[in-house]
């Protein structure tokens, strides 16, 4: 990947809002992590479950939604955003850089999304570059963020996230979808969020497998029949199953993706 050129005499347009997106449950925050303290940023909480009554500064605002699932939730905060401007995908155990805003918007004025690095060892940690369909799929949920330009084209696909049928891959889902519409994606070799350890798709179990199947079919359609043997020789030495149970899952995911 070839690193870009960044200007540092980039002017900011101080107008330009940034909309940092959380999702939660049960009006739950983690105590411990400052959490609004992004300089110049606006906040949307989407919670669902037990409806959230902590008190929040002014620049935050609190969605109770009585749906279910991750992906809804990102997309209630993304339809609640105003025409003009810009969001960051959050989750409620990570925290973000306070000049967060003052690191994106010089890229984000000219990309329509923009993913950066995690301060935490378990990464992702890239120099900057132009993003291909195969390097989008090493970004997590909480290194993204994007222009609103992009919501009328692309959102969260509901059938997977946390709480949904299949419970990981949005986020690769959302961002190859950019791709595909013709967006401008852009990775910034720029430390801005901290989440520590390891997303719940990474854990490397039956539900694993059946879900990156079903994954890989919404994004490559019948071209995923050739990728899946691939990528399951490729990570089922990370799991306790043999390589014909993992490709059984796998195809299973593809099938049941179809039915969902």
């Amino acid at each position: 990947m070839k690193p870009l050129a960044h200007n540092n005499e980039e002017i900011i347009d101080e107008a330009m809002v940034i909309t940092i997106i959380i999702s939660t449950m049960d009006g739950y925050l983690n105590p411990h992590i400052s959490r609004f303290d992004v300089i110049g940023a606006n906040y949307i909480i989407v919670n669902q479950g037990t409806p959230f009554s902590d008190s929040v500064p002014e620049n935050v605002n609190v969605i109770n939604d009585t749906g279910l699932g991750l992906s809804r939730s990102r997309n209630v905060g993304l339809s609640n955003l105003e025409k003009d401007g810009y969001f960051v995908i959050c989750d409620n155990d990570n925290y973000f850089s306070r000049d967060l805003r003052k690191k994106l918007l010089p890229h984000l004025q000219h990309f329509d999304v923009v993913t950066f690095n995690n301060m935490d060892a378990s990464g992702p940690i890239f120099e900057t570059h132009l993003h291909t369909r195969r390097s989008l799929m090493s970004i997590p949920s909480w290194c993204i963020s994007g222009s609103n330009r992009i919501l009328d084209a692309v959102e969260f696909d509901e059938r997977f996230g946390l709480g949904a049928t299949f419970n990981s891959g949005e986020e690769n889902i959302f961002l190859i979808d950019s791709f595909k519409k013709g967006f401008k994606i852009k990775h910034i070799d720029e430390n801005l969020v901290f989440h520590e350890g390891i997303s719940t798709g990474f854990i490397f179990n039956e539900t694993y497998f059946i879900t990156k199947g079903a994954m890989l079919r919404r994004m490559f359609g019948v071209t995923s029949l050739c990728l899946i043997p691939f990528f399951v020789f490729r990570k089922f030495k990370q799991s306790n199953l043999t390589l014909l149970k993992a490709l059984f899952l796998s195809f299973r995911g593809f099938i049941l993706l179809n039915r969902s």
